[in-house]
């Protein structure tokens, strides 16, 4: 895995084809079409940009606040810039009648949700689910959240998941991450102070090498190769 900084325009790689965000396949060249970090390895290749706001993807897991109802459903806020809606029918069994059922049973203005993206449209509209078997989804009543950069989330979940695991080992917490750059804590206040540290150093130090080893050394644990074991480099 080759993690660098690259300018738009870039060629990344040549006589081959790569797969991944950001980039295109012009004849026998891979070139970068955003500023960022590029991460490559095992017949692909991301560039995560360094800056811009959050576009909604199919699949993706949000974090996202309730701000209005609608006829059949809720408005959800997750930073896109345009709106989210959950249907009804995603937390009433059988056919949600307007009439009968009221949705502040539910889901009230204020409540957080975690929830996965099922559809985009054009012009910016987002609906939402909760229905997915992989993921934990519905109402978030964790007290602690941290907002950071949509571009940084990448770092923080660290390669194969390594720095976020690094992180919720050193802190005792278990982390929930939205895509659209919002974290919740779940855990105690000292380790919710410790994943924001550690959180705020990856914000900062985000194109610097061997980021695991500070990360490690900020929370008190062996670096890499250290005596907490090997923790791999993100």
């Amino acid at each position: 895995m080759v993690d660098r900084v690259v300018v738009p325009g870039e060629v990344i790689a040549r006589g081959k084809k790569l797969k991944g965000e950001n980039l295109v396949q012009a004849e026998k060249e891979v070139i970068a079409t955003r500023l960022g970090i590029l991460q490559s390895g095992g017949g692909r290749a991301d560039v995560i940009p360094y800056s811009g706001p959050y576009k909604p993807k199919k699949g993706e897991v949000v974090i996202g606040v309730v701000t209005g109802y609608a006829p059949n459903g809720w408005i959800v806020d997750i930073g896109s810039g345009g709106k989210a809606f959950l249907p009804a029918v995603e937390l009433f069994k059988g056919k949600f009648d307007p009439r009968t059922h009221e949705l502040r049973e539910k889901l009230k203005i204020g409540d957080v949700i975690v929830a996965k993206v099922a559809e985009t449209t054009r012009s910016g509209s987002t609906l939402l689910t909760l229905k997915d078997k992989k993921s934990k989804l519905g109402r978030l009543d964790t007290p602690w959240f941290i907002k950071v950069p949509v571009v940084k989330i990448a770092r923080i979940i660290g390669k194969k998941g390594s720095m976020l695991s690094l992180i919720e080992k050193a802190s005792g917490a278990k982390i929930i991450v939205g895509q659209n750059g919002v974290l919740g804590i779940e855990g105690s206040y000292e380790s919710f102070l410790k994943v924001r540290e550690a959180v705020e150093l990856i914000s900062e130090k985000t194109f610097s090498k061997g980021l695991t080893d500070k990360v490690s050394k900020l929370l008190g644990v062996g670096g890499v190769g250290g005596a907490e074991g090997r923790v791999e480099k993100s």
